[in-house]
């Protein structure tokens, strides 16, 4: 996993609905890759707002993407997106994430989909991938034959030896 220690406080006041306010927008600097396997996790401490934290995702062939936690919470939470396991909206369809990867992630976006204004905090961005592991066939854990020779010198004394093959 790589982690960057970063806190951030957003203070926000949306405009009323009929005066066409709504989203505030964060783009990464540089965004992240994350294939099938890869995930990214926040800390978060809601405000209960109901409003919507969303991570703006591009899918491998270009389209855009948005995997999306509504903030019903008032403590600290841990927001992942695992692209293994959740599904994201491609317009307005929900979909398996590993089924578009590989994504690129570019930004989080945060909409007024409730209270108008409000405070929240971020804090601890982490980028998990996990190692990858090749497996060249299958793997037995059995042997397929044994051969236990004659133990010598004497089974009678008090220490005799035997050899045992396995393969």
């Amino acid at each position: 996993a790589v982690s960057d220690s970063t806190t951030g406080q957003l203070r926000y006041q949306f405009l009323p609905p009929d005066k066409k306010g709504g989203t505030i927008f964060f783009d990464l600097r540089q965004p992240i890759s994350l294939d099938s396997a890869e995930a990214v996790t926040m800390l978060v401490y809601g405000d209960g707002s109901q409003n919507s934290l969303q991570w703006h995702l591009r899918t491998r062939d270009g389209q855009s993407a948005r995997y999306e936690q509504i903030i019903n919470f008032t403590n600290w939470r841990n927001l992942r997106f695992d692209v293994a396991r959740d599904s994201v909206l491609v317009n307005n369809q929900k979909m398996a994430a590993s089924a578009l990867a590989p994504l690129r992630w570019e930004g989080l976006a945060w909409e007024n989909s409730g209270q108008l204004s409000g405070e929240i905090y971020f804090e601890d961005l982490a980028y998990i991938h996990p190692p990858r592991t090749a497996v060249a066939g299958p793997v037995s854990t059995f042997p397929q034959n044994f051969e236990l020779e004659q133990n010598y010198p004497n089974p009678f004394w008090s220490a005799a030896s035997s050899r045992l093959a396995m393969n």
